[in-house]
């Protein structure tokens, strides 16, 4: 067989399986042959993103991504995905430890926000996300102003990541609120799969996980996600 795709995931499960059903749903395929051949690690005892960058003891985590992306280095794949925003702070670590193309989904949300003519973006992330600023790396290199979300509002969000981890609760008025309040000021990014995983109606949000996943069909298959 000949893998087209690796996705290095379980960060969490949940979200891992939001973005394969995201591939399966926006692939253009008229039968189980034409979808694309992924093989996925759903590493779910890869160490806490956010703990590792908060405490500074990155060296567990990028041990075991490196395991990951060896298993993979033989598949000949086109790309690898990594369905957790937070990892991306090591995306250039991590681009050392294979040949394969590794999907950024952080700097590819930033580029969906420029090609909508957006100025200014409101990051809905992770602890580590945040403190990491990879998202504001990005968005100052691609012309964009990365605006601040109450301290509140912040740790809200954490609680809303961890009871989606917990509990798989997908319902969450008050990210609705937060939504619908920070896109007065700004395009609103999910930026935490676990978010990806809550349905927010028609709200214009740039969703991380769907633009790795368009990301992933595009370059899987040279074409766009249907």
């Amino acid at each position: 067989m000949t893998y087209e795709l690796g996705v290095i995931g379980g960060m969490g499960p949940l979200a891992t399986n939001v973005f394969y059903q995201y591939l399966i749903d926006h692939t253009e395929a008229h039968g189980d042959q034409d979808h694309i051949n992924t093989i996925i690690l759903s590493h779910a005892t890869m160490p806490d993103r956010s703990a590792c960058i908060l405490s500074g003891d990155t060296a567990p985590l990028l041990r075991q991504m490196k395991a990951d992306f060896d298993l993979l280095r033989p598949l000949g794949l086109k790309a690898i995905a990594i369905p957790c925003n937070t990892s991306h702070y090591f995306y250039d670590t991590f681009c050392t430890y294979t040949d394969t193309p590794i999907i950024n989904m952080v700097e590819e949300s930033i580029k969906e926000c420029v090609r909508r003519g957006d100025k200014k973006v409101v990051v809905l992330a992770t602890s580590g996300t945040r403190k990491s600023r990879v998202y504001e790396h990005y968005a100052a290199k691609h012309g964009l102003s990365c605006l601040a979300i109450d301290e509140a509002d912040a740790e809200r969000v954490m609680e809303i990541i961890y009871a989606v981890k917990k509990e798989n609760r997908r319902d969450f008025p008050e990210l609705l609120r937060m939504i619908d309040q920070y896109s007065n000021k700004g395009r609103v990014i999910l930026a935490c799969t676990e978010l990806s995983a809550i349905p927010v109606g028609d709200r214009p949000v740039i969703d991380a996980l769907k633009v790795l996943g368009n990301e992933a069909i595009r370059k899987c298959r040279g074409n766009g996600p249907v």
